[in-house]
């Protein structure tokens, strides 16, 4: 497999003429407003569209079309944009908040703890009371 291009935030210190023809190079296809529209939404709050096809159907996409797009200009799939979201918001809830895990789950799009639990430990290493006191002072 082969490494990515580097970003405009991994060219540091090169030229713009350096930089230009890096960015020429890697275009992306621009995210339609529609699709920004609903990413960004789900970064606020989650739960507004609580599903990738939820998502899709607000963008105006069929969910495979939805999933094409997001994959093509952001490197990440529609699925993974909302498990970040979650994610971020979950570990937001945990370290600002005495909300009961059960409740910090239900709120970002989970059915029971155990939802995130699973998530926690898969992607941050750890269970949602340890990450709460370890972020708490």
């Amino acid at each position: 497999m082969t490494a990515p291009l580097p970003t405009t935030r991994d060219l540091g210190d090169l030229s713009p003429s350096t930089t230009a023809g890096v960015i020429r190079a890697h275009r992306t296809p621009p995210l339609p407003a529609s699709i920004r529209a609903v990413l960004d939404a789900v970064e606020d709050r989650v739960t507004a569209y609580p599903t990738v096809p939820d998502m899709a159907r607000a963008a105006g996409y069929s969910r495979r079309e939805f999933s094409r797009k997001v994959r093509a200009s952001t490197g990440l799939s529609a699925e993974e944009h909302l498990i970040a979201a979650r994610l971020s918001q979950a570990k937001r809830l945990l370290a600002h908040t005495d909300l009961p895990t059960e409740a910090v789950a239900v709120r970002v799009g989970y059915r029971s703890a155990a939802g995130l639990h699973n998530l926690l430990v898969r992607e941050a290493g750890t269970t949602p009371t340890a990450y709460r006191e370890r972020v708490r002072p």
